[in-house]
């Protein structure tokens, strides 16, 4: 009866969960939590990094576009005065009717700010000559955050072009474009880097 008893009581000691297994149990499961944890931090910080190149990458194709579409139908307002208005490397200003109105607006894309900001004048007559208003009818950031580069680069129409400076808006055929825009996804920030080449086809530019 007692060897009974004793062999019951040994069965039931052997099967129990000593402390030290319990600690290991533990230990375990806290490495394992511990694992998931940053496997699920570095999953969720690529996934912002991710979004936030997509972001930079929609604003700027978005910004190309557009300066590009109107970029190329820019035209002289006067015989021989160019297309282009005011040409420095973050700076550029130039004629195009962008509201498709007869009369070519003043398009300014101004880069100095860390932003790229666009701004359009209207112009004061609806035919030649055309001046234009000292305040911009309407002015947005089409870019927020932009790398330290020159944005703009400027070309004439010989073959191969040759770089213009500041002072010679007049020979513009055809610009340059670099964008390196960054932005931010919780804390995760991506940059871009874009760039092209635009002719401005009223000027009948040779260069390809």
């Amino acid at each position: 009866m007692h060897d009974r008893a004793d062999r019951v009581r040994g069965v039931s000691s052997d099967t129990g969960v000593t402390l030290v297994e319990l600690l290991v149990v533990v230990s375990l499961l806290s490495v394992v939590m511990a694992t998931a944890y940053l496997l699920q931090g570095s999953a969720s910080t690529m996934s912002d990094q991710i979004e936030a190149r997509a972001t930079a990458y929609e604003e700027s194709r978005k910004a190309v576009d557009r300066i590009t579409r109107e970029l190329r139908q820019a035209v002289e307002i006067t015989d021989k005065g160019g297309a282009v208005e005011r040409a420095q490397p973050p700076h550029i200003g130039f004629y195009s009717d962008v509201n498709n109105d007869g009369a070519p607006e003043l398009v300014e894309y101004d880069g100095q700010t860390g932003s790229l900001v666009r701004s359009v004048f209207d112009p004061t007559t609806v035919v030649p000559p055309y001046t234009y208003r000292s305040s911009a009818s309407t002015s947005s950031v089409v870019i927020e955050s932009l790398g330290s580069h020159d944005i703009f680069t400027y070309y004439d129409r010989a073959d191969p072009p040759h770089l213009i400076v500041p002072g010679h808006e007049e020979d513009v055929s055809a610009v340059s474009l670099h964008l390196i825009n960054s932005a931010t996804v919780n804390g995760s920030t991506a940059s871009v880097d874009v760039a092209t080449w635009v002719k401005i086809r009223s000027i009948l530019n040779s260069v390809d």
